[in-house]
């Protein structure tokens, strides 16, 4: 018999290779079931000393994972929920900064050539619009991904564009010609670009990214914003707590009132008997 030839000792290179399944994310429920069990352990009084501190320092990173999966996945859940609006408004700024650059060259090297004040004030008007123009875009990049996206470029003014002949709206490149004045002015956007400036020149960008710095959708921090809260909650409770005690005070008097005036009566029927 001859020989097999080395060609059919050759793997199937047609067959598909094996690939390795993708790590699977942690279970929340298993997580939490995980700390339940634990803090009932930690509930037993027969419990020895040396596991007690090793089941705290277990319960401890229980808590600390299934926090940091509760974060991923609402960070996972808001960047789909606004991936497209981020990216046409990226689009839009990126664009807009491109235009007025060339326009700042252009009229750079007209006021090279021709030293005249107003191509002077020209530019510098210029530069303030590169500068907003500028932070437009770091806030479509750089805004927290962890919270709820505020829009730069409201839908709204959409609205009072004329519309061209199959029924449709301004784009908003189009757009921005004629609304450049609400585009310039810092005072009319969001509560978040100005912390995006802040962190523009602080070269933090990347932190507020990142949720790191902890900033929420008005601008402050989450810390913040929640001290305010309860103590407007605090204070809510102990006006409706001292309404409340006023009025069991005027209960009290009107049935102490009551009571006498019923004594009295009493009292009068047998005097006159």
């Amino acid at each position: 018999m001859t020989a097999k030839s080395s060609s059919h000792s050759k793997p199937d290179s047609s067959k598909p290779k094996f690939k390795p399944r993708p790590k699977a994310t942690v279970s929340v429920n298993d997580l939490k079931k995980r700390i339940r069990n634990t803090k009932r352990l930690l509930e037993r009084v027969d419990l020895p000393p040396d596991a007690r501190v090793l089941q705290e320092r277990a319960l401890q990173g229980y808590e600390k994972e299934l926090q940091d999966e509760l974060a991923r996945r609402k960070r996972s859940e808001m960047i789909k929920r606004y991936h497209f609006v981020r990216f046409l408004e990226r689009k839009h700024a990126t664009k807009r900064l491109r235009r007025l650059q060339r326009e700042y060259d252009s009229v750079r090297k007209e006021a090279e050539k021709n030293k005249n004040s107003d191509l002077q004030s020209r530019l510098k008007h210029l530069e303030q619009r590169i500068h907003v123009a500028q932070i437009d875009l770091n806030y479509t990049l750089y805004y927290p991904l962890t919270e709820k996206y505020i829009s730069l470029f409201p839908k709204d003014h959409s609205k009072d564009k004329p519309e061209n002949n199959q029924g449709r709206s301004e784009s908003p490149e189009s757009a921005d010609h004629h609304d450049d004045n609400n585009h310039d002015d810092p005072a009319k956007k969001p509560p978040v670009w100005a912390v995006v400036e802040q962190c523009t020149k602080e070269n933090t960008l990347d932190l507020l990214r990142d949720g790191k710095l902890d900033i929420g959708p008005d601008g402050k921090k989450k810390s913040e914003s929640v001290t305010t809260k309860t103590k407007s909650s605090s204070s809510g409770s102990k006006g409706r707590d001292k309404d409340q005690d006023e009025k069991k005070k005027k209960k009290k008097k009107q049935k102490d009132y009551s009571s006498s005036e019923g004594e009295g009566e009493d009292s009068d029927d047998g005097f006159f008997e």
